[in-house]
């Protein structure tokens, strides 16, 4: 899994827990504690109170990082204030002795151990104590500052020590710190590392709760073993072959009542099938009874549709994304409805689409890459009172003031002009629509 670890030394620290509460909701893992000392660098930043403060305020991972000369000084207080892991500079040791010292102290205080090396260090240096700590931290600026230049030649130290990493078997997390942002840091990623610090690119962004939710973004395009879970609902088929294609390497499928129809004459067998049946035909159901598949049958009522209790059943799945087919129906009313159910998923922050042949329906809640895929156009609609600070590439017209208000501005019917489009929002939900020129 990849981590995001925001570096509080370029934080406000008058409003420092504003700021923590902040990283928290775009989905921070690890927070970055770099302590310094004067001495192994020329900067000083903060203790041990601040830590133990800051505790007391965060339930993440509190990820210290000892930028200090003889190390095995801090190791048990830093413990004590409510580190979880300690990583310590190989280049503040004498000796490999020393370095086994450290390490070891670190394991007896319950805490992870962590070893780092400065840019100029040769990484076969470090080498001989990769399989005793829990992590490596390959610093890619020279450590002390915060805002520095990112050094590019640290990616392959990155790659030579994650090969080496996996040659032996080894389950280590590879950290990277110093000037990482949007920019480079797909280039993080690609060369081993999974867990990135990053400091001014958050805690320097005007929205932090959005700059660290578009990293999140970022991330979730490189994780593996991703599981998506296919809802089929009683709506229309455009293209049964579509539907297949889509349903064809699900990890879990629903059928919202009718949609249960459109399953069996694919031949798919769902795992679930849910709503008061009204709509499901007799045979199929009785057939699919046959085959122990799970019925969860509620009563007919209007304070909720067959799609929403299906999309709440999906959400206590572990999926990481839905893709819903039928759900845009012949009637507006339904469609309408039914984007209810991707907001219900945004909310739980699950990836979830209206999906046909010709048009893909979504929501963005802060940032999102889109394909061009066979689409031309592509309309956003606000959800909310005030859609604010959206910023959008490869399209073909710009927004003028980068803001949308429900009932009075949308964005409908712009143009693909890039392969890729992105759209970015500071706060609100907008609702995305792309759809192919000739229906």
């Amino acid at each position: 899994m990849i981590k995001l670890a925001p570096s509080i030394l370029s934080a406000d620290y008058a409003i420092l827990g504003q700021q923590l509460d902040a990283i928290t909701k775009g989905g921070a893992d690890y927070i970055h504690l770099d302590i310094m000392d004067g001495h192994f660098v020329p900067n000083i930043s903060f203790g041990f109170p601040i830590v133990q403060s800051l505790r007391k305020q965060s339930d993440l991972v509190f990820d210290v990082h000892l930028m200090v000369e003889n190390p095995k000084d801090f190791v048990v207080r830093f413990a004590q204030a409510g580190a979880d892991i300690i990583t310590f500079h190989v280049e503040t040791c004498a000796n490999a002795a020393e370095v086994y010292e450290a390490i070891n102290m670190i394991k007896a205080s319950g805490k992870k151990a962590g070893l780092a090396l400065r840019p100029d260090t040769a990484l076969a240096e470090v080498l001989e104590f990769v399989p005793h700590v829990d992590m490596m931290l390959i610093m890619s600026v020279m450590p002390g500052f915060g805002g520095q230049d990112f050094i590019a030649e640290s990616l392959g130290n990155a790659r030579e020590l994650r090969e080496y990493a996996d040659k032996l078997g080894l389950d280590l997390d590879i950290q990277m710190d110093g000037g990482i942002n949007f920019s480079n840091v797909r280039n993080v990623l690609e060369s081993g590392v999974n867990v990135v610090v990053v400091g001014s690119a958050i805690l320097n962004h005007a929205n932090i709760c959005a700059a660290a939710k578009k990293f999140k973004y970022i991330f979730d395009g490189y994780r593996k073993n991703k599981t998506k879970t296919v809802i089929f609902a009683n709506g229309e088929a455009d293209d049964l072959d579509f539907f297949g294609q889509i349903a064809e390497n699900a990890d879990y499928i629903i059928c919202s009542d009718g949609g249960a129809n459109f399953a069996a004459q694919l031949g798919i067998v769902p795992h679930l099938i849910v709503g008061d049946f009204d709509s499901l035909d007799k045979d199929v159901k009785a057939d699919y009874k046959s085959r122990q598949v799970a019925f969860a049958e509620f009563p007919i009522g209007k304070d909720s549709t067959d799609l929403e209790l299906a999309v709440e059943l999906a959400l206590q799945k572990p999926s990481d994304e839905i893709v819903i087919l039928g759900g845009y129906g012949g009637r507006v009313d339904h469609f309408l409805g039914n984007i209810q159910t991707l907001v219900m998923a945004a909310k739980a922050n699950i990836k979830a689409s209206l999906a046909s042949s010709t048009t893909k329906a979504f929501i963005i809640d802060i940032f999102a890459e889109i394909p061009r895929d066979d689409y031309d156009y592509i309309s956003l609609v606000p959800l909310e009172a005030e859609v604010s600070g959206i910023t959008t590439t490869g399209l073909k017209y710009p927004l003028r003031s980068g803001t949308l208000h429900i009932g009075t501005t949308v964005g409908i019917s712009n143009e693909f002009v890039d392969s890729v489009a992105t759209v970015a929002v500071d706060s609100g939900l907008i609702l995305a629509i792309c759809t192919k020129a000739k229906l």
